[in-house]
Parts: C-alpha cells; sequence; structure tokens
C-alpha cells in the first residue's frame, strides 16, 4: 500500500489540452519506490497516468534542493512527470533535468 510522504507548492505548467494550469506533484512511497503523480493545485484532483513517474528511493533522496526556495524541488519534481512550468524557456530547461 502507497504512504502519503509530501509533494511540492503548485507552480502555473501549459497542460496539452489544457492551457495554463495551477499543477503540484505529489510524492507516495510504496515497495517499489517513490510514485511522483502531478495533480491539480487547486483541488488535487490527479492528472492522467502519463503525468506520473516512478523513481528509487535514492534518487528521491538525491532530489535537488534549497531550504530557501521550494521551486527548486518543484521544478525538479514536474519535470520528472513531464511537465515544464510555465515561466521557464528552452533555456531554462536543461539547469532542472
Amino acid at each position: 500500500m502507497s504512504e502519503f510522504i509530501g509533494g511540492t507548492i503548485a507552480l502555473e505548467c501549459w497542460v496539452n489540452g489544457k492551457g495554463l494550469v495551477s499543477t503540484k506533484v505529489e510524492f507516495w512511497s510504496d515497495e517499489k519506490g517513490i510514485k511522483l503523480q502531478a495533480v491539480s493545485g487547486k483541488n488535487l484532483a490527479e492528472f492522467p497516468p502519463m503525468f506520473s513517474a516512478r523513481i528509487s528511493a535514492e534518487e528521491f533522496e538525491d532530489r535537488p534542493r534549497d531550504i530557501y526556495d521550494d521551486t527548486v524541488v518543484a521544478i525538479w519534481a514536474l519535470a520528472k512527470v513531464g511537465l515544464v512550468p510555465a515561466v521557464l524557456d528552452e533555456a531554462d530547461e536543461d539547469e532542472f533535468h
């Protein structure tokens, strides 16, 4: 069974067919590792499975962190599920992958 272990702040992302959407990523732990699931930043409704990813516990522990800037982990998590915040452009993407 999965256990909720946290999530990111909401950032606006361009989502195919929906336009600009407030988006968070939730973190769930189970015996297979860590599941990252994109959810609505407004009502926490899950996005389709194509906006989720599974990573190892080690990769999750090695995620980028900044105690003064929650956007760092949010941008990293969004990239893992295939989304890019609207404020970033192509030049910024390499920095967060």
